[in-house]
């Protein structure tokens, strides 16, 4: 099992979602769980990736996906450009996806749909009814250094002002402000945060400003530092805005793009005084000094502070790789991948077990030289969805598998005597039902014999609405429909 994260990025982009997924990565690997961390575009300027494990691959073609994605991986997917064949063709090839989305861009399919913002009322998921929606303060992504910050500092007038317009400044208005604001106001210290060394023309420009620093190739620690230096920030209305308000840090907000629009309105949601502004105003230097002339107000910024008190905790990566991997929690650790070549001692083992064979159509054991063939034929076979489950270390402990014939599928399921009474039984037959209804469209019904002494299992099928069919010569069919597994 591991954890492959899609996200895009770089010069002509931006690296909004290079920012958030680097916390994700973060998260992951704390846990100590093998992380791939895949980026599109030009990154190559990118100064804050130095020092972090990547590969840079368009992995929008579907060629490199299918080469690349197993049947146990789980999938994070921040992305604007890919399409929805690229959603759909994750799911079918992963163990589960979850897709980063703060605009409703898509009709995703089944899985979990991340909004990292405030407020995500006014974004219509309703074309993808399937999943779980995560959303709101609790899912924010912010960078490890600030989860869990309380600022000290007591705002006493404005002497210093942290400026960043984003890791790339798409507007270009970094050289606007110090300009005009820089400029006409020597007694204030400013830090102008720039994203990669291809500014070095602006730094070698404002190098004589005596009240000016610019600041590039900076981490999150210094950024944090920065922030918590200051006395209020001009920033771009992305993924900063968290974290100046992880931080509680005074902030003007300047919306650079249209995907911005969310998070303004959040930001009103929760503070209607919030002053705002767009890139695109004729009067933007105006509008900053008259909101610098408010903002100057020491209690006017403890006031904006209280609006947005305790709002934003920073844990909230740790609450989304929670939500990916919570049928690992409810299972204990225990999940499913797909059948492999190696598990194939473990099957036979399994399957040769006195308590399986007693339940099983076929009482006689099976000679090894028979399971040899009839093992490398079922995994070559199309018709057949095959499982295994197994625990965080890849041990064995069971199987699942659906043979199909058009429409209908017939399972067999059979778990290690170290899971019984656990009560994980259903819990992972549950799993493999929803793989199979997402993976194969065509099947519309599920078949299951269960041995009429066979108690427990009678309880786990009709307990996910199986429903029964016949019964014959100490057999009963028991059959599940997807229009009412759905419902």
């Amino acid at each position: 099992m591991k954890v492959i994260i899609l996200t895009e990025g770089g010069k002509n982009i931006g690296l909004g979602h290079i920012s958030r997924c680097l916390s994700l990565y973060a998260e992951v690997s704390k846990r100590e769980i093998s992380t791939d961390f895949i980026i599109n575009g030009d990154v190559s300027s990118v100064d804050f990736l130095h020092g972090i494990t990547f590969k840079n691959e368009n992995w929008l073609q579907g060629g490199f996906l299918h080469n690349y994605i197993t049947a146990d991986d789980y999938i994070i997917i921040d992305s604007y450009k890919a399409e929805k064949a690229v959603y759909d063709s994750i799911v079918k090839l992963s163990n589960k996806a979850m897709f980063i989305d703060d605009i409703g861009r898509l009709d995703y399919p089944e899985g979990i749909i991340v909004n990292p913002s405030l407020d995500s009322t006014s974004i219509d998921y309703s074309n993808s009814p399937n999943n779980i929606l995560l959303s709101g303060p609790d899912y924010v992504i912010v960078r490890p250094p600030f989860v869990g910050i309380k600022r000290e500092t007591t705002f006493n007038g404005l002497k210093r002002i942290l400026i960043t317009m984003g890791g790339t400044d798409i507007r270009e208005l970094t050289p606007i402000l110090i300009n005009n604001i820089c400029k006409n106001l020597k007694d204030i210290e400013f830090d102008i945060v720039i994203g990669s060394k291809d500014t070095d023309e602006l730094y070698d420009q404002y190098l004589g400003f005596k009240n000016v620093a610019i600041q590039y190739n900076i981490d999150a620690t210094e950024m944090f530092e920065l922030m918590m230096s200051c006395d209020l920030a001009i920033t771009a209305a992305g993924q900063t805005i968290y974290e100046l308000l992880a931080t509680q840090t005074p902030f003007i907000p300047i919306q650079v793009i249209e995907n911005q629009e969310n998070n303004i309105r959040s930001l009103l949601k929760y503070n209607p005084n919030q002053i705002v502004l767009k890139y695109d105003n004729n009067n933007l230097v105006e509008g900053i000094f008259n909101a610098l002339d408010i903002y100057d107000a020491s209690g006017y910024r403890q006031e904006q502070n209280k609006a947005y008190e305790g709002l934003i905790d920073g844990n909230g990566s740790k609450r989304i790789i929670d939500a990916l991997f919570s049928e690992m929690r409810e299972n204990e650790g225990v999940h499913l991948r797909r059948a492999q070549k190696q598990d194939i001692k473990n099957v036979f083992e399994l399957s040769n077990e006195d308590y399986v064979r007693r339940y099983s159509i076929n009482k006689y054991k099976i000679l090894w030289d028979d399971h040899v063939k009839w093992f490398n034929n079922i995994l070559e076979d199309d018709n057949v969805c095959f499982y295994v489950v197994t625990d965080g270390t890849d041990s064995f402990l069971g199987q699942i598998r659906f043979s199909m014939e058009k429409d209908t599928a017939t399972v067999s399921i059979s778990l290690s005597s170290e899971l019984r009474g656990r009560g994980l039984s259903m819990s992972l037959l549950k799993q493999s039902v929803e793989k199979l209804f997402a993976e194969k469209n065509q099947v519309n019904k599920i078949i299951a014999y269960v041995s009429e002494s066979n108690v427990a299992s009678m309880k786990i099928f009709t307990g996910l609405n199986f429903k029964v069919n016949d019964a014959n010569e100490g057999m009963i069919k028991l059959i599940l429909r997807r229009k009412d597994y759905v419902n």
